[in-house]
């Protein structure tokens, strides 16, 4: 994985989704915002940085395989897929 600081559409509901904005990346809702938040980048080379690493350390965390993998299980579970004699769930 990279961390490189991320801009995102906060208008893109799933790409403004992933991103709390000033933590792990930066939202803008247009030209003058995206011009703007890639300028201050540019000007705050620390900030790029800690959003980078914090970009990181989310997708790590949230978006592996193995982290799929245990939310998908969790929700078979929970749909009771995944208790005893769980064959008799599946028709």
């Amino acid at each position: 994985l990279f961390r490189s600081p991320v801009v995102a559409n906060r208008h893109c509901g799933p790409a403004a989704s992933l991103i709390e904005e000033g933590v792990d990346g930066l939202l803008a809702g247009g030209a003058e915002e995206l011009a703007g938040a890639l300028e201050r980048l540019m000007e705050d080379r620390e900030l790029g940085r800690r959003l980078g690493e914090a970009g990181e350390r989310k997708a790590r965390r949230d978006f592996t395989q193995r982290a799929a993998t245990g939310r998908l299980l969790a929700a078979w579970e929970r749909a009771g897929f995944l208790r005893e004699n769980a064959d008799s769930n599946i028709e």
